[in-house]
């Protein structure tokens, strides 16, 4: 995943949130439209309740004299074969401080013969798409500030993405009640939850655009396509 997200607008966030009984306020936090790695993103998660908050999209945060700034090391993912390392900077999020990042679309891009192609990928059926990642909490030594960071979980790529990325694809979250209930718990997953989420799977029909660059606002398509959700013991695949 090349960390572009076309974030959906506070209807789908509310869409969500009536879906899993989350209270809301009467103003969700606003986000870029477009936003990149460092941007705020929209993040449902789950302590003693499930809430939805802002949360800066680079896990890995450093306090510096008034607040925090993104690590040095690249977290706006958070790869697969490092979840349960232990000692990876993901391996104690991973278990206990996941969570859903609703988004309207993500891009992808692929190296072609004749230079790099750019995709986006939208959800046929008019639904958002449901991110898996991962949050932190962090409190500043001196100012005692507060503020949450998040990452994108990635995974190997569905066959049927291959030809967008041939390295990696997001996790894509089933809108299955009680599926995202065992995903946002804040304690660690069985085995056979963490063989399910992590197992790349396509839980919704995409539209696959391709486009002439990688910036929403200034690209042309170029192509189109649709990938249908496939079926497999009730879920998808």
């Amino acid at each position: 995943m090349c960390g572009r997200l076309n974030v959906i607008d506070d209807s789908a966030v509310k869409d969500l949130c009536e879906f899993l009984q989350i209270p809301l306020f009467p103003l969700l936090p606003k986000v870029s439209v477009d936003p990149f790695p460092c941007d705020p993103l929209l993040i449902v998660r789950q302590d003693a309740q499930m809430e939805c908050l802002s949360a800066q999209w680079w896990l890995l945060q450093e306090p510096d004299l008034f607040g925090f700034r993104p690590s040095k090391f690249t977290s706006f993912n958070s790869r697969y074969d490092k979840l349960l390392q232990l000692g990876s900077a993901s391996y104690q999020a991973f278990r206990t401080n996941r969570c859903i990042i609703p988004v309207h679309g993500f891009g992808e891009s692929n190296a072609g013969e004749q230079g790099k192609r750019f995709f986006n990928l939208y959800p046929s059926d008019g639904r958002p798409l449901l991110l898996g990642g991962l949050y932190r909490r962090w409190q500043h030594p001196q100012t005692r500030e507060r503020v949450y960071s998040c990452s994108v979980i990635t995974l190997p790529p569905h066959p049927e993405l291959a030809s967008c990325h041939e390295k990696s694809m997001p996790l894509l979250l089933e809108w299955n009640k009680q599926q995202l209930e065992h995903w946002l718990k804040p304690e660690p997953l069985n085995q056979q939850l963490t063989d399910l989420f992590l197992r790349p799977r396509i839980p919704q029909g995409l539209r696959v655009e391709e486009v002439s660059q990688a910036n929403f606002s200034q690209q042309e398509m170029l192509t189109e396509r649709l990938i249908s959700a496939s079926a497999i013991e009730g879920s998808g695949n």
